[in-house]
């Protein structure tokens, strides 16, 4: 029997993972970004280091643990446990790097863009893929179908072209650098 496994349990997550990323919005080509704002948030996790002290879970609406029933463990802001002033999740907005990876440099956007299928057919051929892994920001660009399968677009097919991954310091830059990748992506599909 084989440890590794079997290539069509490897399709079904793969399959499944990229609908999970299609319900969550991701996939569309001309995706646009919700904005969040502090009005975006119903819970409240993380006590703030201005909070006064309180008795347990009463300066949160949700905890780690428990969810909405808050009796559980929560975090907090640095500054708020004066007795260990070193501990607690750094204060909103700041920058801070890693002690073990000093040299990693924190970004606050990541997104993945599942690559549509434009139209019905047969994949013939793709071009562009090296120009679109150059974009700055771009991570990865890959191409899960292959050359001759039989395409389907949503929603009667299931599946997707590929996908573009992608780093950078801000949203913005970000959605700017997935258009240009995928703008340069080429199928040929008869």
């Amino acid at each position: 029997m084989s440890s590794k496994p079997s290539s069509t349990f490897m399709k079904h997550k793969l399959s499944t993972l990229a609908l999970g990323f299609a319900l969550c919005g991701v996939a569309r080509a001309d995706f646009n970004p919700i904005a969040l704002t502090s009005g975006s948030y119903t819970k409240d996790m993380v006590v703030e280091k201005t909070a006064p002290a309180t008795p347990s879970g009463a300066a949160t609406t949700a905890s780690m643990d428990a969810g909405t029933g808050n009796t559980g463990y929560s975090w907090y802001e640095q500054g708020y446990n004066s007795g260990a002033a070193g501990t607690g999740l750094p204060t909103a907005g700041s920058t801070f790097a890693s002690a073990a990876f000093p040299t990693h440099e924190p970004r606050s956007a990541e997104v993945l863009l599942l690559i549509p299928i434009p139209s019905l057919g047969t994949l013939r051929a793709v071009h562009g893929k090296v120009a679109a892994e150059a974009v700055p920001l771009i991570e990865s660009v890959t191409i899960s179908m292959h050359v001759g399968s039989e395409v389907v677009p949503l929603p009667e097919g299931s599946e997707y072209l590929g996908f573009i991954f992608a780093r950078g310091a801000t949203p913005e830059a970000v959605e700017a650098a997935l258009r240009e990748s995928h703008r340069l992506l080429e199928f040929v599909i008869e």
